[in-house]
């Protein structure tokens, strides 16, 4: 493992007096669930706090939030948010 001083001695390590690094990481083992928050399955039936709009489709109901439509959809976000004058 190269020392500090070792760094400050090879030309190009130090820059304004920083030391840049890149490494890379692995993670053996595991699959990394205890770092994800455990959520319920969003229910696109059922009302939410989250759900601010209700589209209908074939009979069907679907309980969804205008932010993430009108984010993933430009017809959407025309839809919610266009500048419309009557």
């Amino acid at each position: 493992m190269a020392k500090v001083d070792d760094l400050i001695a090879d030309e190009g390590f130090v820059v304004d007096e920083s030391i840049e690094i890149e490494a890379e990481i692995n993670v053996k083992g595991g699959n990394g669930d205890r770092f994800r928050k455990k959520r319920p399955k969003y229910d696109l039936f059922s009302p939410s706090k989250f759900s601010d709009v209700i589209l209908s489709v074939e009979r069907k109901k679907f309980h969804v939030s205008k932010q993430i439509l009108a984010h993933a959809s430009h017809y959407f976000e025309t839809l919610f948010f266009g500048d419309f004058k009557e």
